[in-house]
């Protein structure tokens, strides 16, 4: 009896771990996102912004969905003025960018962040360090962001 019911132990512990492996692959079609504030989200989508400097490092190297929470930085609009407004969505996916690396900087870590790519906005709810979010949400977008420099550039008209 007691050899029995480990015989049937055993298979259900075997069982459990493919059911986990499977589990295991369904999640690996979501990637990694980070929250990041306006108008720094606009910044790394622009590409005038390569280095994001964050108190924590991850082990995580490869492409990172960048999100733009629903808090802007104070000051954005005496900044940037509306037309900059119209630059910043909050709440929604903007672009995909290559963590490549992490450098130790004066006590922070600079992550070095390449290749960024503008994704369709879609809604996200921004959390804490790394999160993932569906791969099949990600639509990338032939959109140009036009960077701070060039709405400066630009002539204003009366």
């Amino acid at each position: 009896m007691y050899y029995y019911r480990r015989k049937i132990g055993r298979r259900k512990r075997k069982i459990g771990r493919i059911a986990a492996a499977k589990m295991e692959n369904e999640r690996s079609l979501a990637m990694k996102a980070l929250s990041v504030r306006q108008p720094y989200a606009w910044f790394i989508e622009s590409g005038e912004k390569d280095v994001e400097y964050r108190t924590w490092k991850t082990g995580y190297r490869g492409d990172l969905l960048i999100c733009a929470s629903t808090n802007r930085e104070p000051g954005i609009i005496e900044e940037f003025g509306i037309e900059g407004m119209k630059q910043c969505p909050t709440g929604v996916a903007v672009c995909v960018v290559t963590l490549a690396d992490i450098q130790p900087t004066e006590g922070i870590w600079g992550w070095i962040l390449k290749n960024p790519r503008p994704v369709e906005y879609f809604p996200v709810k921004g959390r804490l360090h790394l999160f993932e979010v569906d791969d099949g949400l990600i639509r990338f977008s032939k959109r140009r962001c036009k960077t701070p420099t060039e709405l400066e550039q630009e002539p204003e008209f009366d």
